[in-house]
């Protein structure tokens, strides 16, 4: 769920409890609360120094906006595609190949019983 539908839901719910969220602060801190952790504690000087709700959701899209960036700019520095190195075969891949009725063989050392 993004920040904007989290809000939508947010005020829906508020109007049919507006007991709970009396005050902006209050409005505030718990619509912080809900929010996904890594948003929740990039946000929770907000809690303090925002002055109005609106703010508060705007600065949460903001923080939602930049990890997603992040996230965008970390995807597209990865390799991909065929020409990319995509390291040894797995041993399961590896025995797939050699047939299902592949064994290793065993050490000399360990068919001695001396």
């Amino acid at each position: 769920m993004t920040v904007s539908q989290y809000e939508v839901r947010f005020s829906e719910l508020a109007r049919y409890a507006p007991w709970m969220v009396p005050t902006d602060r209050e409005r505030i801190r718990r619509f912080v609360d809900g929010l996904i952790y890594p948003i929740r504690i990039l946000m929770a000087r907000e809690r303090i120094l925002s002055h109005t709700f609106e703010d508060a959701v705007d600065i949460a899209r903001d923080i939602e906006a930049d990890r997603r960036q992040e996230r965008e700019e970390r995807e597209a520095k990865r390799p991909r595609g065929s020409d990319s190195f995509s390291g040894a075969p797995s041993r399961s891949q590896f025995q797939q190949s050699m047939g299902s009725s592949y064994r290793p063989h065993q050490s000399a050392r360990s068919e001695y019983r001396g």
